[in-house]
């Protein structure tokens, strides 16, 4: 199913279910042999980032099993991050050669990416080492699937939801305002999962929502592409540094970089005035609208479920006032007349006074 709510679960149903799935996926992929190690890992990846969205929406009821699930998931996806890295930061020199040729010289051009190749090459290429990883990592998941029939989860309603909700919203809105005062890598890195984690709340619970919080939602998936690429560029910035002499002179290396810095603040003038309109209002004010999508959405599924009833009655030539109708003809044959004195009737007395076979006789004081 999609990383959705069902109207036909219970949260608790739904929270385990979503989670369920994606750890088979992922695990799916990872076995997947046709599928390339980067490849796989990359879609591992973001399994693993849904089900961390689902626990911080579930953290509430949760309590402090919510911390250790989180750990655990968190270190899985680190322990893939090696093979991912390597190829994300190829990909992403793809990406700069492509949009802006006439700032890479062939020459400059391949020597850096010859350079990416093989720190992928060593990474993604030691069979023996990208093999041990997957399993570690496919272990986990397994064991973490059998511990979801422990997760404490019984409310169904939008409060076992509203307080993971609320507080990721909060945290990326003092993030916004952090990072607009100081830009750093470290801030924006930040943001960016909290942006991230937002979204994903957004689509576990769109079937909710109404039309313009959809928009709203459309807006934060927005935001989080353009962090995205934002730190794709800081990764390829950190790789070049480690080792500068695998990729060329400096003077070349000193060009991409300045192209880096141009392109994150392009994605950053981008990705501002949406983070304005996301964060504009208090977490107060998001959570009533939430609330609000929740109860309607509740309310047009009982009005449906109570529609489909009817038309099953129709189909089957019955109504409610048949149903009455029958109800009350089966009670009369099946209640004794009683005057208002507490008699019974003279046809029912006659017949109450002579039981037959075992029948005890009803009277009435």
């Amino acid at each position: 199913m999609p990383y959705t709510f069902d109207a036909k679960q219970t949260v608790p149903e739904n929270l385990i279910r979503t989670v369920s799935e994606q750890i088979d996926r992922a695990i799916a992929e990872l076995c997947d042999k046709s599928l390339d190690p980067p490849t796989a890992v990359h879609q591992a990846r973001k399994r693993i980032k849904k089900i961390r969205g689902v626990l911080r929406l579930a953290r509430e009821e949760m309590g402090e099993l919510y911390v250790y699930e989180n750990l655990l998931f968190r270190d899985a996806g680190r322990r893939l991050a090696d093979i991912r890295d390597a190829q994300a930061a190829l990909e992403t020199f793809d990406k700069l050669s492509q949009k802006y040729p006439a700032h890479f010289r062939r020459e400059a051009c391949h020597t850096v990416r010859k350079g990416l190749e093989e720190g992928l090459r060593k990474v993604a290429g030691n069979k023996a080492y990208v093999e041990q990883v997957i399993n570690d990592v496919v272990d986990m998941l397994r064991h973490a699937r059998k511990r979801l029939k422990s997760w404490p989860l019984s409310v169904d309603h939008y409060s076992a939801l509203s307080k993971g909700h609320r507080k990721t919203y909060r945290k990326g809105r003092r993030l916004f305002a952090r990072v607009y005062n100081e830009p750093t890598p470290e801030n924006l890195h930040e943001l960016r999962k909290a942006v991230k984690y937002h979204w994903y709340h957004g689509r576990l619970l769109r079937g909710t929502q109404t039309k313009r919080m959809a928009r709203y939602n459309a807006s934060v998936k927005r935001m989080a592409d353009l962090l995205g690429e934002h730190h794709d560029m800081a990764a390829l910035r950190s790789m070049l540094l480690k080792h500068p002499e695998r990729y060329g002179t400096y003077h070349e290396i000193r060009g991409l970089f300045k192209l880096l810095d141009r392109t994150q603040e392009e994605l950053w003038r981008q990705a501002e005035p949406l983070g304005r309109l996301i964060f504009l209002e208090k977490p107060k004010y998001i959570e009533r609208r939430m609330l609000e999508d929740w109860e309607g959405w509740k309310a047009a599924q009982a009005q449906k479920a109570s529609v489909d009833v009817d038309a099953e009655l129709s189909a089957a030539g019955m109504t409610g006032e048949s149903l009455i109708g029958v109800g009350e003809d089966v009670m009369d044959d099946a209640v004794p007349d009683v005057s208002e004195k507490g008699e019974l009737a003279a046809s029912d007395k006659s017949r109450s006074s002579q039981p037959s076979g075992g029948a005890v006789a009803v009277t009435t004081e």
